[in-house]
């Protein structure tokens, strides 16, 4: 397959700088978010933003044999969200959602098969089963699909329950939420509850930014995916697989020892050295 190269030579240098970072996607997001509906199309900036995202995008796309072009469309999708807004990084959630779009393509073509039947392969039931592994497949479904009213409200109650939870706790409510996020990200990308959990313990990266020491990034990772069983404890489940499988917030505020898990896991506590 011939790929054409994206010509980015007549953005300016200076746009091409706000676009490269995290913070600039942020601020010229939030000018195309205030012209209303019609600012995707009617705004200049908003065009120059397409074409660098079909040219960042355009190594990701060659990799899965895809025009560029089209992750610059599945850059689109996610950049409307309302999440972009306020995540710590904006650039790593759309790159999540173009890789993981590319991939349904991709697989859609090799299954002869649609992108729905690709990412539900069936009818999902109106709540979500609780049998080994499908909280992960659940959540896939629910951050990567596309949005009818019930899957909208899926993915704000995947997000903001377990960010109000950390709230109640001690979290700034902005930090909070792009915690959320990032394990949320992070669990669809590896695929388990497990997988993520021994990830996460080693992101030092992510730990760093927040300033955490590891026994309080420890207690945050308990607290939102959960625990590996051992000969001494069985596993303990968090709060996104809880709310995957229907907990709200005040079922959350009941489990105590999940709390005090939650408590630990906070900027004050961890500053407090106790």
């Amino acid at each position: 397959m011939t790929v054409q190269r994206v010509d980015i030579s007549r953005l300016p240098r200076q746009e091409m700088e706000v676009f490269a970072t995290s913070e600039g996607l942020r601020s010229v997001l939030q000018v195309i978010a205030a012209c209303g509906e019609t600012g995707w199309r009617s705004l200049p900036i908003a065009q120059d933003l397409m074409l660098y995202a079909a040219h960042r995008y355009e190594p990701l796309a060659a990799s899965w044999h895809r025009e560029p072009w089209e992750a610059a469309a599945a850059a689109f999708l996610a950049m409307r969200t309302a999440a972009i807004l306020h995540a710590r990084d904006p650039w790593a959630m759309v790159t999540v959602a173009v890789e993981r779009d590319l991939r349904l393509e991709t697989a859609a073509e090799r299954e002869i098969t649609s992108r729905n039947r690709i990412k539900h392969d069936g009818i999902r039931p109106e709540r979500v089963p609780v049998r080994a592994g499908e909280w992960e497949e659940y959540l896939f479904d629910t951050l990567h699909s596309p949005a009818p009213e019930r899957e909208e409200k899926a993915l704000d109650d995947v997000i903001h329950v377990p960010a109000a939870y950390l709230t109640r706790a001690g979290w700034d409510p902005e930090d909070a939420i792009a915690v959320v996020e990032y394990m949320c990200g992070r669990i669809t990308d590896l695929g388990s509850l497990d997988s993520a959990v021994d990830t996460l313990q080693r992101d030092r990266a992510m730990r760093e930014l927040l300033g955490l020491p590891p026994r309080c990034w420890s207690a945050l990772i308990h607290t939102l995916i959960g625990t590996h069983s051992t000969a001494k404890r069985p596993a303990r489940i968090g709060a996104i697989p809880r709310v995957l499988a229907g907990a709200a917030l005040p079922e959350l505020l009941l489990d105590e020892a999940l709390t005090q898990e939650a408590s630990a896991s906070t900027p004050q506590y961890c500053a407090a050295g106790v």
